[in-house]
């Protein structure tokens, strides 16, 4: 019985080691794009060049942009899930409007064959401070 006890475990050792898993780790997924223009990202401007942005992992609702090397990081950013109609064979990074007076920005990207993408999040723009000040004399 010990014996055969030990055999299974021994059996069940190597199989834990040496059997691949059966999930493949798809690991972090990006998506390499170029600009020819400005294009803003939460709290920065990017020059035209060349990027990728990147998920910490699969699934995960933070991305990351760097540079077209991965070397360098430019900032990690909450996104959202958003849906398009039909899958594309290639990656596509949205740009959309702001306003009249700041470049366009990074709004959603799709990976080839996705049909849910993702959507970086930016912060709600600050209400305009009032500068006039009242003043009443306390008598």
């Amino acid at each position: 019985m010990n014996r055969k006890f030990w055999s299974l475990m021994f059996t069940g050792l190597l199989l834990a080691v040496f059997v691949p898993r059966a999930k493949a780790d798809v690991g972090t997924r990006e998506v390499k794009f170029s600009i020819n223009e400005p294009v803003e990202m939460p709290g920065r401007v990017l020059n035209p060049g060349h990027y990728q942005i990147r998920l910490l992992k699969d699934g995960s609702s933070v991305a990351g942009i760097w540079n077209a090397s991965g070397t360098r990081l430019y900032g990690f950013f909450q996104t959202d899930h958003v849906d398009r109609m039909q899958p594309a064979n290639r990656a596509k990074v949205k740009l959309a409007e702001a306003n009249s007076q700041s470049p366009e920005r990074i709004a959603s990207w799709f990976f080839p064959g996705d049909m849910q993408g993702n959507a970086l999040l930016y912060p709600a723009p600050k209400p305009a401070v009032n500068s006039v000040c009242t003043y009443t004399p306390v008598k």
